[in-house]
């Protein structure tokens, strides 16, 4: 048996949406959706996997996303099943918020939710600019009558050079709502965004806005009523400013997978590379057995730029999900770290993918 101190499916019940997001990593709203009855054994899947890794009590999370999740038809069928593992299991809803209502919210709290997610890609104009007129509006309705009904609400941003200089102002409206955290997720070049080049951040910019985020959590965080939060792509900047891989990409961690609409298993929603599929392949054997996942995991396939790094055994090579989708290889060191790129890289540098499995590096204190 493995053990994790945490682990996190992120399951995508639909991939259609009402919203046609100009940075979105989705490539498009055709997957056939699952009925309730494969939803609910692939539920049971999810908890086999949980046991097996022996996830402590309230440290599994399932994040139900798409698409947009309101619009499958099932999922308050399925969250009424969740709901009988709310004590141990942490369900969070991932939204744009434009179906949210007064009574979505109450029914919302009796499903025993741990929290919703919504997006807002920087202020009024900048945000509507990208995710649609009229957006900024509706999603900070839906922040309103979350926390009207006491639900732990958290906003998501995708840090582009549209919204950089925004993201100060927006963390203290965001407070101001009641909002509980604020991630700040970085730009991935995949989907409906893949051709947005004058989005991606050069890695001094990048770094630039590390350390201004720094200082922001510092000045925003000292009531801990709020948070502004890493991910798990940050941990080429975490390494330097708290030593740990707790931020480290999640592939490589072992404490992150990906189940799309049709029941494709992924190492990552925003790392298109399938594993397995539900329908077919248990979710358990796929994690403990797929040549692919382990290839994904061996920190010996990273690039020789990142092994020689004194920061290597912190961020454990950079984010997979922005070196597959910038240079269509994930074990290229990542093309925004400012310790190896004055400037973002040329996208044919680092072509060449590892294709054999070399001895295994270990990580002390993760799953593997």
């Amino acid at each position: 048996m493995r053990r994790c101190s945490f682990f996190i499916i992120q399951w995508h019940i639909t991939e259609r949406c009402n919203l046609h997001c100009r940075h979105c990593y989705r490539e498009a709203a055709s997957l056939k959706e699952m009925p309730f009855k494969e939803l609910k054994q692939t539920f049971n899947q999810c908890l086999q996997l949980f046991k097996s890794l022996a996830i402590p009590k309230g440290e599994a999370r399932i994040n139900i996303g798409g698409g947009e999740p309101f619009l499958n038809r099932d999922l308050f069928r399925l969250l009424g099943i969740m709901k009988r593992y709310s004590k141990d299991i942490k369900i969070q809803l991932m939204s744009n918020g434009y179906f949210i209502n007064d009574a979505v919210a109450k029914n919302l709290v009796k499903m025993n939710i741990s929290s919703v997610q919504v997006s807002l890609e920087g202020l009024r104009d900048t945000n509507d600019s990208i995710r649609g007129k009229g957006s900024f509006d509706k999603i900070v309705n839906a922040v309103s009558i979350l926390r009207k009904n006491n639900i732990i609400t958290r906003v998501s941003l995708t840090l582009t050079r549209k919204n950089i200089n925004e993201v100060e102002q927006l963390a203290v409206y965001l407070k101001s709502l009641g909002v509980k955290t604020f991630g700040i997720r970085r730009y991935v070049k995949a989907g409906q965004g893949k051709e947005l080049k004058d989005f991606m951040l050069d890695p001094p910019e990048l770094k630039n806005h590390y350390e201004k985020r720094m200082s922001l959590k510092k000045a925003l965080e000292k009531d801990r009523r709020f948070f502004i939060t890493y991910g798990c792509e940050d941990a080429m900047f975490c390494a330097q400013a708290s030593p740990s891989h707790q931020y480290a990409c999640g592939i490589v961690t072992g404490h992150h997978l990906n189940i799309f609409t049709n029941g494709d298993i992924l190492s990552c929603r925003r790392c298109p590379i399938v594993l397995g599929n539900v329908l077919r392949d248990s979710l358990l054997d796929v994690y403990f057995s797929s040549d692919k996942l382990w290839n994904l995991r061996n920190l010996n396939n990273s690039h020789l730029f990142c092994r020689k790094c004194s920061y290597f055994k912190y961020c454990l090579g950079g984010a997979k999900c922005i070196s597959y989708s910038y240079f269509g290889n994930p074990f290229a060191p990542d093309p925004q770290c400012f310790r190896i790129f004055e400037n973002l890289p040329k996208v044919n540098e680092f072509k060449k993918c590892s294709d054999k499995l070399r001895k295994p590096i270990r990580i002390s204190g993760g799953c593997f």
